[in-house]
């Protein structure tokens, strides 16, 4: 059972410019992505940073899952987004960069994060919050300097959100797939 993972979008017109999202998954093994790069910069010049993140992170994943090992998973895309050359991640070169994946095995599931104010799960139709506000999960954003570490979760939820750092820890009153680009 897999998991989508969304971000928040900012409050205004353009609430995604920068973003990112995608999950993979093989027999066994699960992987979602979602975050934010460069979106201080216009909407074209967040868009290919934004793109080239993506598919750098579903190349190197991609043929990962035959492993399936979420710890694998986690640790290969950190390493990843380390390797990449700092002007690749936009004007800011990845100072702004908010991430969040969630992965899932035969034995267990696992999230890890760079750049959040706060990170929900949704159970049974309730948003909770995974952490916190003190939380090693959650931080300011940027390339981490170490590798981020995993929390293991019980449960699968039906969606992890993450909200970038930059906007307050707080769970949107209404309308909470919307504002994360979801429209059902």
């Amino acid at each position: 059972m897999s998991c989508p993972a969304l971000m928040l979008g900012d409050p205004g017109e353009v609430p995604f410019v920068g973003h990112l999202r995608f999950s993979l998954s093989a027999p066994g093994v699960w992987i979602s992505v979602a975050g934010r790069v460069a979106a201080s910069a216009d909407a074209l010049g967040a868009f290919v940073p934004a793109r080239r993140l993506e598919v750098t992170l579903r190349t190197v994943l991609s043929p990962l899952l035959r492993k399936a090992d979420r710890n694998l998973l986690l640790r290969q895309a950190w390493s990843t987004l380390a390797s990449m050359e700092a002007v690749s991640l936009g004007p800011s070169g990845g100072t702004k960069l908010s991430l969040m994946l969630i992965s899932g095995d035969a034995r267990g599931v696992g999230v890890s994060s760079a750049g959040l104010a706060m990170v929900w799960g949704r159970f049974d139709g309730c948003w909770r919050p995974l952490v916190r506000p003190d939380h090693p999960l959650l931080g300011p954003a940027g390339r981490p300097v170490r590798t981020p570490g995993v929390l293991g979760l019980a449960r699968v939820p039906e969606i992890l959100l993450g909200a970038p750092a930059h906007l307050p820890p707080r769970l949107p009153v209404s309308g909470v797939l919307r504002r994360a680009g979801v429209h059902p």
